[in-house]
């Protein structure tokens, strides 16, 4: 007998104490690999990470998602971007990345870099409610 199981883990309470995000190994679209997301505070916009690198989706008036958009771009990278975060004073993004750099990577462990949050702002731009 085949049994599936449902697993339900990784949870993530909003801020403002309203919503729960989680992951779930219920069925989903695997062809864009999305991982490593991170909400802002206001839930306003969601970065993620897919195969073409960190993305930004931003939630519209409607309560829907905008189309997703590669931050990896702006950040000239052509490599794996992951871990995408957002400091507590909302001024920078973190992430890490497997670019080379100076110091070796050790174990196969990314290094990390920053740029200023504004990029959020020009891509907010381009959303059209």
């Amino acid at each position: 007998m085949n049994k599936t199981y449902i697993v339900t883990l990784l949870l993530f309470v909003a801020p403002n104490g309203k919503r729960l995000f989680f992951t779930s190994t219920r069925p989903i679209d695997k062809s864009k690999n999305e991982a490593d997301a991170y909400i802002a505070p206001d839930e306003s916009y969601i970065l993620f990470i897919r195969r073409d690198g960190i993305n930004i989706c931003f939630h519209m008036k409607n309560k829907i998602w905008s189309r997703s958009f590669s931050i990896s771009k702006v950040l000239n990278s052509e490599f794996e971007d992951t871990w995408p975060r957002v400091s507590y004073d909302g001024k920078f993004i973190f992430f890490s990345s497997f670019r080379p750099s100076k110091e070796k990577l050790i174990n196969n462990t990314p290094s990390i870099y920053w740029v200023s949050s504004l990029v959020i702002e020009e891509f907010r731009k381009l959303v059209k409610e």
